[in-house]
């Protein structure tokens, strides 16, 4: 994958090829742009959940307003400043973090209808980030059945679910 990568940037810039052991006889399937940057962003999604998911809160308090910018930091410190966002302006309002174009909600529900108000959010964001978006949820007071239906629900959508207790 890495050689197409690179052979694909020497036909545009049109150097000769350092390696030649490739056989000019077979034709050669080039990445598209596309497919690599799709390929990065599928990665850097794993990678992105992993690191959350691990993640252990240092906050005293389960409120968003105190654990957004304490994840971000950590974001920023995992992966660089030029890589993480907060409140980014999207389709639907404005999302906590985005990280590498993943998409970041921070959720710490109290109640049904706050669940509901974040399935909702989250779909309107699914416009934006498509399945690269991860709900981060840390339960504030919901009952942890409704929590359960509600994240079963957002992860049938396609988005990644890390439920913190």
């Amino acid at each position: 994958m890495v050689e197409n990568i690179i052979l694909k940037l020497k036909d545009i810039e049109r150097l000769p090829l350092i390696n030649t052991n490739i056989n000019p006889e077979v034709e050669i399937n080039h990445l598209k742009e596309d497919e690599i940057n799709q390929s990065n962003i599928v990665s850097d999604l794993s990678i992105i959940y992993d690191f959350l998911d691990t993640y252990q809160i240092k906050s005293y308090e389960i409120n968003s307003k105190l654990i957004e910018p304490e994840i971000s930091n950590a974001l920023i410190k995992e992966y660089g400043i030029r890589y993480v966002k907060t409140q980014v302006s999207v389709t639907g309002g404005k999302i906590d973090i985005e990280c590498k174009n993943i998409g970041i909600e921070i959720k710490t529900p109290t109640s049904l209808n706050d669940l509901r108000s974040m399935v909702a959010q989250l779909l309107e964001y699914r416009k934006t980030y498509n399945s690269n978006l991860i709900l981060f949820i840390i339960n504030a007071g919901a009952r942890p059945t409704d929590i359960y239906t509600y994240t079963e629900q957002c992860k049938s959508l396609g988005i990644k679910v890390v439920i913190k207790d």
